[in-house]
């Protein structure tokens, strides 16, 4: 993990602006989260994840790009279907996977989209349109760049 980061704490709410990198994050190793989320688990893959971030007087702008490569979400041969929901969950795991594959940059095998954050710091609004599409693009029109835009401001 890097974080660059400059805050300004004498304010009652601090301004900061942010730049994050999580890189080379096992998928598995996030599998409780993921269940508790979206009630599957995955196999394998790796996260990379970089964000920028900015807030001042309280308005939060900025965007979070998560990058998932080698994504396998369900192996039908080590998956204990009795332990893990049983066939409706598998058929569930199975469209996901389907799914990850249908999205997937051809050339550089991975997932990616980019989550613009605004709103007031105490109820940030994301777009769930613009992150799909951003998958869409990712896969179809042109690959994102790993790494921080210089954007959020």
């Amino acid at each position: 993990m890097k974080v660059d980061m400059k805050v300004n704490i004498l304010k009652e709410i601090p301004d900061f602006d942010m730049n994050m990198q999580l890189t080379g994050v096992n998928l598995t190793s996030l599998n409780n989260f993921i269940k508790a989320q979206g009630k599957f688990d995955v196999e394998r893959g790796n996260l990379d994840i970089y964000s920028e971030l900015d807030l001042m007087d309280g308005e939060l702008n900025g965007y979070v790009k998560p990058f998932i490569e080698n994504i396998k979400v369900l192996d039908w041969k080590n998956d204990n279907k009795k332990e893990e929901g049983g066939i409706l969950n598998a058929a569930k795991e199975a469209v996901i996977g389907l799914f990850s594959k249908a999205v997937e940059n051809p050339k550089r095998k991975e997932i990616a989209t980019t989550v613009p954050i605004h709103g007031n710091v105490n109820n940030p609004e994301t777009n769930g349109w613009a992150t799909f599409l951003g998958i869409l693009k990712n896969a179809f029109i042109e690959a994102l760049n790993r790494g921080i835009e210089g954007s959020a401001k």
